[in-house]
């Protein structure tokens, strides 16, 4: 073969390269749509903006957490809602006994869906609320404290308090087993601007006797919206941001590790995560409406699409079929996660 030809053939592969990667970005289609689009902008979200969303056991049911403080039940098939509670800070939503937990003006609160009935936990407000081990133990943090409450859901009053290394800005997560928890610490001002890092908890030997670890990640800037545990809580998912440019690591909780990570997006913040029940994938949405779902051991991106609004909160089903996506308009869009992969455009 003439090194012309070799050249020319060269060519074409390299021009066809690029025309892949230079492919728009599909436009992602919804299967349900929840609630009505109201009028917003970039800059001030929504009272009625979904800020935390998730699926009920039976996974025909939406539960989300208003930028106002409103939780609400929704309902797949025709969309209705209802009004659970008001001046909620934070929920976590416990499949068995199919009950909320939530946090707020009233104290921390125990309300079975079917039941309606509601148990009050403790008469302290948080901000910030985390389960695991079945709902049995759960970890509650006020903002700018430098304290965790962990307690256990049959003895309430008898919380152990962990204290962390600097002030709990973002939040709390903890992994599905109650054995690994994480809060997303940092301090901010004008001129030093944003300082953040995480602190991770392992309780493997008890409550009295865990050992910590500090992730921190050079200038990176960690957890300011959110973060995951995987379902065995052997890593950690936490948003970041460089540079003014946003991205995601995945990191060993134990020992702090990061085990990959994907950087250099153009919104400012990924402000949505989720992980899915089988610990397979991770779902990001990011504030120029890029939807991506990424393989969670290997970090490659699987599927990518552009909703068109920032996406502020995203849950899955718990068997990973479908999910929901809270949109910057106050709307909830659900699709059926495999038709994401049904498409050659899908990457």
């Amino acid at each position: 073969m003439s090194s012309f030809l070799k050249i020319l053939i060269f060519s074409f592969f390299v021009t066809l390269a690029s025309c892949e990667r230079a492919a728009p970005i599909t436009n992602l289609q919804y299967d349900k749509m929840l609630g009505e689009p109201r009028q917003h902008n970039n800059r001030a979200p929504l009272p009625s903006l979904a800020t935390d969303i998730a699926f009920d056991r039976a996974n025909n049911r939406i539960i989300s957490l208003q930028h106002n403080g409103d939780l609400l039940l929704w309902s797949e098939d025709g969309g209705f809602s209802e009004t659970l509670a008001q001046d909620v800070s934070g929920f976590s939503y416990c499949a068995v006994p199919g009950a909320i937990i939530d946090t707020g003006l009233h104290g921390v609160r125990m309300v079975n869906i079917g039941q309606r009935n509601e148990r009050i936990l403790k008469r302290k407000n948080y901000e910030h609320i985390a389960i695991g081990n079945g709902c049995r133990r759960m970890a509650l943090a006020s903002e700018d404290a430098r304290e965790i409450d962990v307690l256990v859901l049959d003895q309430p009053d008898q919380a152990e308090k962990i204290k962390t290394s600097a002030p709990i800005r973002n939040g709390l997560s903890m992994s599905s087993d109650g054995m690994m928890l994480s809060a997303a610490l940092g301090t901010y001002d004008d001129k030093a601007g944003h300082k953040t890092m995480v602190e991770v908890f392992d309780f493997e030997n008890g409550l009295e006797s865990y050992s910590a670890k500090i992730i921190d990640a050079a200038d990176d800037i960690l957890g300011m919206w959110t973060m995951s545990f995987s379902p065995a809580g052997d890593r950690l998912f936490v948003p970041s941001q460089s540079k003014n440019k946003s991205g995601i690591r995945a990191f060993t909780p134990t020992t702090g590790t990061t085990d990959w990570a994907q950087n250099g997006f153009a919104s400012y913040w990924v402000r949505a995560l989720a992980v899915s029940p089988n610990g397979d994938m991770v779902a990001t949405g990011d504030e120029k409406g890029y939807l991506r779902i990424w393989d969670a051991t290997s970090g490659s991106l699987l599927a990518e699409r552009q909703v068109g609004l920032v996406i502020q909160s995203l849950a899955f089903s718990s068997d990973g079929h479908e999910l929901a996506i809270g949109l910057w308009n106050s709307q909830i869009g659900i699709i059926v996660v495999d038709k994401l992969f049904a498409h050659p455009e899908n990457v």
